[in-house]
């Protein structure tokens, strides 16, 4: 089934934690169970039915676009290494026009991850991770009836209802509020924030729902520790 829905994966950094296994490529490019971890991604999303991407590339672009392939439209952020996702995100603005799925380029996850945010008929969602502990300085959440209140690495996990999955989907109109806050914010000078950062506005104005992922695996890889234990774990 074809869904009329946009996917943005944002892979421009170079993952710099991740030394010396980004020397050469980004993270997004490194083999995971024999296939670059955007491999992975774009699988998923077409899998799911999605046609219309975009991939917002920075450091070690032609590399990106080589795996990418054709079918894909290519937003570059040349200013890669002064700047972050949020950033990234707002060179593509132009592109938050319709029904979006955000995905950052260094998060695996199971399919029925991706499956039960575009089945949720609330048109703003985010996938969360209610399973304890949570760590202070990782994208935690603050959730309330069902609905989140509160989402960035500034929330506490003291404070935390759970960890956002960083795969997000908003409707049209979260989607158009989203591209005006991250426009709002990047000219008052904030490059080096998360795409998280914005999500305030759509709260305020439409709502977010959280998805609860249940026992579902995913795993974001930051360090070469966390790529090792990854490659433990079978997520496709």
């Amino acid at each position: 089934m074809m869904r009329h829905i946009r996917a943005i994966i944002l892979a421009a950094g170079r993952g710099r934690r991740m030394l010396p296994l980004t020397n050469n490529v980004p993270k997004c490019l490194l083999t995971y169970r024999g296939k670059k971890i955007l491999e992975h991604q774009l699988d998923l999303i077409r899998r799911n039915g999605i046609s219309q991407i975009v991939v917002v590339t920075g450091f070690a672009a032609d590399l990106v676009r080589q795996v990418g392939g054709d079918n894909i439209t290519y937003v570059h952020n040349e200013d890669y290494l002064n700047t972050n996702s949020i950033y990234s995100l707002f060179l593509a603005r132009q592109f938050l026009d319709s029904d979006v799925l955000l995905m950052n380029c260094d998060v695996l996850a199971e399919r029925e991850i991706i499956e039960s945010l575009l089945e949720e008929e609330f048109p703003n969602a985010v996938a969360v991770d209610f399973r304890w502990p949570f760590t202070d300085g990782e994208m935690n959440v603050k959730v309330s009836n069902g609905y989140v209140i509160e989402i960035g690495k500034n929330v506490l996990a003291a404070d935390a209802s759970g960890y956002g999955v960083q795969y997000t989907k908003f409707g049209k109109e979260g989607a158009e509020t989203l591209a005006d806050e991250i426009t709002r914010l990047v000219r008052t000078g904030c490059i080096d924030g998360f795409p998280s950062d914005a999500y305030g506005a759509v709260i305020a104005r439409q709502g977010i729902k959280a998805v609860d992922l249940g026992e579902r695996t995913w795993f974001e890889i930051d360090t070469p520790e966390d790529f090792a234990e990854a490659l433990t774990l079978n997520i496709t």
